[in-house]
């Protein structure tokens, strides 16, 4: 049947592109951290050495495999960068974390040790949120909701896709485990219940952020943003309890309740990227009224 030719072109294309962005992520990352494991260097809060170089690996990866997959993934990928949705709703779930700061503040939280970021020296507090958005933010979503959730989500579905997005985006952080000053306070337990099922919770929520911009990864960009100030600073108190909680059950209404909110546009220029016909554009990111 043609269609189902058509659609194996597409999938081994869009395979392609997946596997090429994954070793790419994983290879640049791992090798900007290794110094740093091999020198038995452990990252603290509020000093340096520094881990961030390496959390920019996802977009550069995904810049990378777009290119090579030729000039209208390469448009797809900048439409899902500047694409910005206008409906209220969606920046009021993207900034969710800010509130629930909020509240570990006033329960007790030190709102002055929001500027002692992992990986980072003690910095005016506008110049650590700049960096922030910077490399957690636009450093990872570009790469993980940009470019390999859209893939994920087209070879394995809705569900099994964001899914195996964040098991792909878990592992990744692996040498962390060793350098993290936060990740080894953990042990083998807090990193399996704790680090394991939040960044899987995490995956899904970026995900139906990601699905409420048409594709555009801004929300996913201020919300993880806004959870890592919470979680990777010294900020203390509940702030990280109150943020994995909205994180775990957001996610189990998403995955239990209304799995299609997750999905987002799959690109669509593979099935003539990989059959070699004249390409037509991916749609950009649609704004909401």
């Amino acid at each position: 049947m043609p269609d189902a030719a058509a659609t194996a072109i597409e999938h081994r294309g869009q395979r392609r592109e997946l596997v090429l962005f994954c070793l790419l992520a994983y290879a640049l990352a791992w090798l900007a951290w290794m110094p740093l494991w091999l020198g038995s260097v452990v990252v603290t809060k509020g000093s340096l050495p520094t881990h961030l170089p390496g959390l920019l690996a996802p977009a550069v990866a995904a810049v990378i495999a777009a290119a090579l997959a030729g000039r209208p993934a390469l448009r797809d990928l900048g439409r899902r960068l500047t694409g910005v949705p206008t409906q209220p709703r969606a920046w009021a779930l993207a900034l969710t974390p800010l509130p629930l700061i909020a509240l570990a503040v006033a329960l007790g939280a030190d709102a002055a040790r929001l500027n002692r970021y992992s990986g980072l020296p003690i910095l005016p507090w506008a110049a650590t949120l700049a960096i922030v958005v910077l490399v957690n933010g636009l450093g990872e979503e570009l790469g993980w909701r940009g470019f390999l959730l859209p893939r994920a989500q087209a070879l394995w579905g809705v569900r099994a896709g964001t899914l195996a997005t964040g098991v792909i985006w878990a592992l990744w952080h692996l040498p962390m485990f060793f350098v993290l000053a936060t990740y080894r306070e953990m042990g083998a337990l807090g990193l399996l219940l704790g680090f394991g099922i939040g960044i899987l919770a995490g995956a899904c929520v970026l995900a139906h952020l990601t699905s409420l911009a048409r594709g555009g990864v801004v929300l996913a960009v201020l919300w993880h943003t806004g959870f890592n100030l919470g979680t990777a600073t010294a900020l203390g108190g509940l702030g990280p309890a109150l943020l994995s909680a909205l994180a775990i059950a957001w996610a189990l209404w998403l995955l239990r309740r209304a799995p299609e909110a997750m999905r987002v546009p799959v690109p669509a220029y593979g099935r003539a990227v990989s059959s070699g016909a004249p390409a037509a554009a991916a749609p950009a990111p649609q704004r909401h009224p």
